[in-house]
């Protein structure tokens, strides 16, 4: 799921559109706990009803950044700055923890990351792969990466994204 995400991503920031793309994975409690676990952190808030994560994609000088926000409860806390949803609290983004590490979630690094340096860390420390034929085929091999083969490889999983062919908004 990473790396479908990271491929959206990558498509966006390739094409940008004037207006904007939005692109919706739905999860249970347990995969969002779990999808955050995999991203490194640690004692996150449990997820209440339609807690969410988010992933977005700014552009700034022609370099593309990533912001993760995770908004646990939506009854106390808002993607809007403080205060501007009706007296809610703004969650801020968060950076994922560099070089495969964990951390508390209450104090992660706040800020955004370069989506390149998303993606590395996705899959080159963290270990997200688009198949199990990817990851069998990583496991057999030296030890290295092919960094841009895993992220823009197609597979026979015809749930896979192509990097040339984002899903439809």
């Amino acid at each position: 799921l990473l790396v479908k995400m990271a491929r959206v991503l990558h498509a966006a920031a390739e094409c940008p559109e004037p207006m904007g793309q939005f692109v919706y994975y739905s999860a249970h409690d347990n995969t969002i706990l779990a999808l955050l676990a995999h991203l490194g952190f640690r004692d996150m808030p449990i997820p209440y009803f339609a807690a969410h994560i988010v992933f977005e994609l700014h552009i700034r000088h022609s370099t593309p950044y990533v912001q993760l926000l995770y908004n646990p409860d939506p009854r106390k806390f808002s993607l809007l700055p403080t205060g501007q949803d009706s007296g809610k609290t703004g969650v801020e983004p968060v950076c994922i923890p560099w070089g495969g590490k964990g951390v508390e979630y209450k104090q992660a690094i706040i800020g955004e990351m370069p989506l390149e340096k998303f993606c590395e860390e996705l899959i080159q420390q963290r270990q997200s792969y688009t198949s199990l034929d990817a990851w069998q085929r990583e496991a057999a091999d030296d030890g290295s990466v092919d960094l841009q083969r895993l992220l823009f490889e197609t597979t026979s999983d015809t749930d896979t994204l192509d990097i040339d062919d984002p899903p439809a908004m």
